[in-house]
């Protein structure tokens, strides 16, 4: 249980970075794009954050283990995979759920 929560620990830490930046490019696309209230907002963004996290944490599990995860020294490889993965799917159900109404 231990080596478990020290991986979560760790991926959190190492994509924070990525997390951060994916979040704030997705403030500015719903700025721009949606009019929505900013508790929906903050719903969304931590939905987001949640589901990339996740994805980064399945991915990592695929990497080889001699493998770098870490680009640049700062960017980590599988939460910028998961970033890339996610915002678009992220997107296109933010816009059909708001095109909707």
């Amino acid at each position: 249980m231990n080596n478990t929560l020290d991986i979560l620990t760790l991926q959190l830490f190492l994509g924070l970075i990525v997390f951060i930046i994916g979040s704030i490019i997705l403030i500015i696309l719903l700025n721009r794009y949606y009019k929505i209230k900013f508790s929906n907002k903050l719903v969304l963004i931590s939905v987001q954050l949640g589901l990339t996290y996740i994805f980064s944490i399945i991915i990592w599990c695929y990497i080889p283990q001699d493998c770098d995860i870490m680009f640049l020294e700062f960017i980590n490889i599988p939460a910028l995979i998961a970033e890339c993965l996610s915002m678009p799917f992220f997107l296109i159900i933010i816009k059909w759920i708001y095109d909707t109404k």
